[in-house]
């Protein structure tokens, strides 16, 4: 039954292609490709969650994820953009960041 629902999954991965363009996840999430692709990239470990199909089956996950992008049947993974103060530097003579905390003086009573 579980062999039965990934190669159900991977065999709608194939015959509806990916239809590129810029609102291509927005378009997939209402089809049932776009469904499938959401169940293969979830990482939920719930009794029918590709995770738990994948180790029910002694298959690695990652490496069938990465094998379904491999052949185009997944969109690439897009790493997350960094924060702005890692993308550029520090000023000239700038000084540089307090890293230590200091505690207020007490006060006089």
């Amino acid at each position: 039954m579980l062999r039965a629902l990934l190669v159900d999954a991977i065999d709608i991965l194939v015959r509806y292609p990916r239809q590129p363009g810029p609102t291509e996840r927005q378009r997939d999430r209402c089809s049932i490709r776009g469904q499938t692709v959401l169940w293969v990239e979830e990482d939920a470990h719930d009794a029918t969650a590709f995770l738990t199909v994948c180790e029910l089956l002694a298959l690695d996950p990652m490496l069938v994820r990465a094998q379904l992008r491999a052949r185009g049947l997944l969109p690439a993974v897009v790493a997350p953009p960094r924060p702005p103060a890692l993308d550029r530097a520090e000023p000239a003579g700038a000084a540089p960041p307090m890293l230590i905390h200091t505690p207020p003086a007490p006060r006089a009573a």
